[in-house]
């Protein structure tokens, strides 16, 4: 898909544009523009393939336009679009960047080929443009065709249709390269020369090298340093837990290969001087061992050299031996070491360790905290009682719930609960108020047999006036107020509604439950006592606590530097391979069986590679060559061509 950016001052033709190009298949209208400044932001923005642009826009022309977007955007191909058919404007275009320059409005079919091939890489001008084109060139003139342009040399018409029709769009690039100044071409026989000269020199080198070169040999050995580690465990009853692990110091990623190490040592003097004198040799025939570190493994190979199988066999085992040895020596440098600084230590956190037992055994003899456990028990009972007190108070308010909905029922307020509470707990008060019953239905009965004024009546209602009298006044000590009779009949149970046996269950009910009240109320405030005791305690206590705990954590800290130096000590004595890893020999040294520095089999394949390449290269250097004199050729035959078409379109041109 050819993405395409239309740029001209006319509306009217850049629509006319995008309706001829839409719809090609491979081609895709990003966007338009009026002048060269939206042209440069849209194709920044759009990113074309391809902008078809006009040569005079108001502001910034198409030639500056086309300069800026061939130098900022470099991908970019630019075809000129103009009325204007004079070489001048042609060849400010090209100048500016631009790889196409047609003349307006051209036919729609050749309009899409020329996108196709500038966007393929080829520079396109439109028909009519070639004369004007090949005057500006200063090296196309009459001086560089042939002389001879008799009448005879004329192309016939119909050749010099061909030769307009094919010029009908001209690839600039070919055109340049057409008439380019001529190569100096290579003869065939300078090039026989040579490849005989290269391959001579090259097969001498190689057969005085098979001739000259004294044979070595070589002994190759592997050797593997694990990376195991060692690690010591301390139990010291009563006391503590210890460990300790010991790991190689090249274990660390931060630390350099233990292999770099061992490659060091065996490159020093020291190694191959006691490998030298094990051969009775001296260092310099004893030479310098190869060795390479395989990556991603613990293996290193060593290789040695020697004049014959035999010697390079006994310089692989004495350079191994006098390399093992050297590790030896230092190990036990090391752990001599190591033995004095840890007993040293040791002896410090030994001491260090009775001082902290013997402080800890004082302070508990003197201090009454004996241990820790006695100050967590002592949290724990803390802890239980404000559950206990927690669940007390979640009792007393679902009995506090359970009472206010009992003074609804009975029609109550809290309070009034609370005074029919007390007066029904009244004994006194219960059997006045049961007289006071009792006497009003005894006077109700007389009232219905006898009148008002009859003596019995009369002495009933004063014996009823006087129980109720002690009634209110029994009332009014008891809850020290005021009371009237209609309170106290509607606070009492024996009242003459119909409801008198359900309130009196409603009653019973609140009596219990008051009394459960008070009860969880008084447990409540007994445990809000005792935690506050016990937090008492555990608040004098705490110092006392905290100076125990220092001393038990100096004792444990004295302990575990103890336990550790023991065992660091115990180590050092059981894994003597910390810091130098013990060596496994993976290959024992070999005695080869041939050469390793003269392999003729190699040198003579490496010598015909050579000889084969350098016959291909001249090879393809001379049939280059032979192409371009062919096409030097035919560029002679266009030119004897081209003055007789020039001048039949000069002459059309005069007669117009």
């Amino acid at each position: 898909m050819i993405r395409i950016l239309l740029v001209d001052d006319q509306k009217t033709f850049r629509e006319s544009l995008r309706v001829w190009l839409e719809p090609v298949v491979d081609l895709e209208i990003v966007g338009t523009a009026s002048d060269g400044y939206s042209a440069i932001e849209q194709v920044g923005k759009l990113h074309p393939d391809l902008v078809l642009i006009d040569l005079e826009m108001p502001g910034l022309d198409g030639i500056a336009t086309t300069r800026i977007i061939c130098e900022q955007f470099t991908r970019v191909k630019v075809i000129v679009l103009s009325v204007h058919d004079e070489a001048y404007y042609l060849d400010q275009a090209i100048k500016a960047g631009a790889t196409g320059y047609l003349i307006k409005v051209p036919p729609l079919d050749e309009l899409i080929a020329v996108i196709r091939f500038v966007h393929r890489g080829y520079a396109q001008i439109g028909p009519g443009l070639l004369n004007q084109t090949l005057s500006q060139i200063p090296e196309f003139n009459l001086n560089l065709l042939p002389t001879k342009t008799s009448e005879s040399r004329k192309p016939k018409p119909s050749e010099i249709s061909a030769i307009r029709s094919s010029v009908k769009t001209v690839n600039l690039a070919n055109f340049e390269t057409g008439f380019s100044l001529r190569r100096f071409h290579r003869s065939r026989k300078s090039y026989l020369a040579i490849w005989l000269i290269g391959n001579t020199l090259l097969w001498t080198a190689a057969l005085a090298y098979l001739i000259l070169k004294a044979p070595t040999y070589k002994s190759e050995w592997a050797i593997s340093l694990p990376t195991g580690s060692s690690s010591t465990n301390v139990n010291l009853p009563e006391i503590a837990n210890a460990s300790s692990q010991s790991d190689s110091p090249f274990s660390n990623s931060d630390v350099s290969d233990p292999r770099e190490n061992y490659k060091f040592l065996a490159e020093t003097t020291e190694v191959r001087e006691a490998a030298a004198s094990q051969l009775y040799i001296p260092i310099g025939e004893l030479g310098k061992p190869q060795i390479n570190i395989v990556d991603n493994t613990t293996l290193m190979k060593f290789e040695i050299e020697g004049e014959t199988p035999q010697k390079a066999y006994k310089k692989a085992l004495a350079l191994q031996d006098a390399l093992e040895a050297r590790l030896d020596r230092l190990r036990e440098q090391e752990i001599e070491q190591q033995d004095w600084k840890l007993q040293a230590t040791l002896d410090s956190s030994k001491k260090q360790l009775q001082k902290a037992q013997q402080r800890l055994s004082k302070y508990k003899t003197l201090a009454p905290v004996s241990s820790r456990e006695q100050m967590q028990n002592l949290s724990t009972n803390i802890e239980n009682l404000r559950l206990q007190k927690a669940e007390t108070l979640a009792e007393l308010k679902q009995i506090d719930a359970s009472l206010q909905e009992l003074s609804v029922n009975l029609g109550l307020s809290a309070r009034e609960a609370a005074d029919a509470f007390v007066l029904q707990s009244d004994p006194l008060f219960q059997q006045y108020l049961s007289d006071y019953s009792r006497i009003n239905g005894e006077l109700v009965n007389l009232e219905s047999k006898f009148l008002s004024a009859n003596p019995i009546v009369i002495d009933k209602q004063a014996e009823k006036n006087e129980v109720l009298s002690s009634l209110v006044q029994r009332g009014q000590s008891l809850l020290n107020r005021s009371v009237s009779q209609s309170f106290l009949e509607r606070l009492s149970l024996n009242s003459s509604s119909s409801d008198g046996s359900k309130r009196a269950v409603l009653f019973q009910e609140l009596i219990s439950q008051q009394t459960q009240q008070k009860g969880l109320q008084d447990r409540a405030r007994e445990l809000e006592q005792q935690i506050k005791n016990l937090e008492n305690r555990l608040s004098s206590l705490s110092p006392q606590e905290s100076n125990l705990a220092n001393l038990q954590r100096d004792v444990q800290i004295a302990e575990a530097v103890f336990s550790s130096t023991m065992t660091k000590l115990d180590l050092s004595k059981s894994d003597i391979f910390a810091s130098y890893p013990r060596i496994q020999i993976v290959s024992k040294p070999s005695i080869p069986d041939e050469p390793s520095s003269l392999k003729s089999n190699f040198v003579l394949l490496g010598s015909f590679m050579g000889s084969f390449f350098l016959t291909t290269g001249l090879f393809s250097l001379w049939w280059r060559d032979r192409q371009n004199r062919q096409a030097q050729k035919e560029e002679k035959l266009e030119l004897n061509l081209l003055p007789s078409f020039n001048h039949s379109n000069n002459s059309v041109a005069s007669k117009k």
